[in-house]
């Protein structure tokens, strides 16, 4: 190993909820019965640890789920409760959600958690000292080279949370920083998968990745344009990505592991 680390995080929730601007449907879980075993598979083939952030209600909707995700050596982490835009939800509201949230996590898992991410990545600055009185240490909810997010930081500091941001890279196609996650996975060829992440792990001293179990499996909707993917396209280019990291002697490692803890 060189010391560089590699976060691989995934995102417990139900397939592909849609945007808030978007017209809204009844959520279904494909993805996670049939997707995340998938994911689980690959992730034992490569023996690499993920943080899963999981919801709260999904948790409760699929017993078994956050006990399995503990027992095969990988982080569990908050996702909030209800998968919202929770920039818009008042502060005590959003913190009475995500309590329930990792009460239901740490019934399931015996012991703390200590990471947490915003649903679609939509920040909520309030919440941040309530996480600190809950017991976590960090937070995943910030994009690489985003715009005014200062007051966060600063908020984030005052309240003793460790700030870690989700990599972009400059798409080349569409002129602008895109996350190094599913979507690219879902668009992007197997050759441009493999120079993307070339690029960036050569580049990095620490990079994050995010993925969804849904992105593993056909829709069982076609809404929009995000819908239609090929998920053994998916499959082959996450390999591509988890090769380069064997091949560049990256550590893979959950988030907490990062910050020190077992």
């Amino acid at each position: 190993m060189n010391g560089k680390k590699f976060n691989l995080t995934v995102d417990i929730e139900p397939d592909r909820p849609p945007l808030p601007e978007e017209v809204q449907r009844p959520f279904t879980y494909k993805g996670i019965e049939e997707g995340l075993p998938i994911l689980f598979d690959l992730l034992d083939s490569y023996h690499f640890r993920a943080t899963f952030f999981t919801l709260g209600e999904t948790a409760e909707l699929f017993p078994s789920l956050v006990s399995e995700i503990d027992r095969r050596g990988h982080e569990v982490a908050c996702h909030t409760y209800y998968h919202r835009d929770c920039s818009k939800v008042p502060e005590q509201e959003l913190a009475e959600d995500v309590k329930q949230a990792t009460e239901v996590l740490q019934s399931q898992t015996g012991h703390p958690v200590v990471g947490f991410r915003f649903p679609y990545f939509r920040l909520n600055g309030s919440l941040l000292p309530r996480l600190k009185e809950l017991g976590f240490l960090y937070d995943i909810s910030l994009l690489e080279f985003a715009n005014g997010c200062q007051s966060y930081e600063r908020t984030a500091r005052s309240a003793g949370i460790h700030l870690f941001s989700n990599t972009r890279y400059l798409d080349p196609e569409r002129h602008m920083h895109v996350r190094f996650g599913g979507w690219m996975l879902r668009q992007k060829r197997p050759d441009e998968i493999q120079a993307i992440a070339r690029a960036l792990l050569q580049e990095r001293a620490a990079v994050s990745f995010y993925i969804h179990p849904w992105e593993f499996i056909t829709l069982p909707f076609q809404v929009n344009a995000e819908d239609h993917f090929d998920p053994k396209l998916v499959k082959e280019n996450f390999k591509i990505v988890l090769d380069e990291c064997l091949r560049q002697g990256m550590e893979v490692v959950t988030l907490r592991e990062v910050l020190g803890r077992k």
